[in-house]
């Protein structure tokens, strides 16, 4: 529904997502991230939608790909830089890698983004009492 409701604002696009996929079953993921960093800034002819972006990197870190997700968590919150939840799902990896200092960085700063993310206060509170 939504995608049917901008479809004006896709017509002739590509999705950086279908692209980025391809690129990560062909070059790997560090070449995928620099790529859709590239696609971002092209509107004209891409469009990125931020939910389908988070969900495949999610699905990708529940797979247990953590390095994978690590990378593209981080493009995501580098693309997205006033999405809270771009942050909350970075330190929902990190601190599934164990990197308690990043986790707690980066849910804080969803929190600064979002000051309602409950999860992110529950999060920093629970890794607070781990370090």
């Amino acid at each position: 529904t939504f995608v049917r409701n901008k479809k004006e604002e896709f017509m002739g696009k590509s999705s950086a997502l279908f692209a980025m996929k391809k690129i990560v079953e062909e070059q790997g993921i560090e070449a995928a991230a620099k790529g859709l960093k590239e696609m971002s800034t092209q509107p004209e002819m891409y469009f990125l939608l931020y939910p389908e972006l988070d969900q495949y990197v999610y699905y990708m870190m529940l797979d247990g790909k953590l390095d994978d997700a690590v990378v593209l968590f981080e493009t995501q919150a580098e693309i997205f830089p006033d999405k809270a939840m771009a942050y909350d799902s970075l330190g929902e990896v990190y601190k599934r890698k164990g990197n308690i200092d990043l986790a707690i960085k980066s849910f804080k700063r969803s929190l600064e983004i979002d000051p309602d993310n409950q999860n992110a206060k529950m999060q920093i509170e629970e890794l607070e009492k781990k370090k």
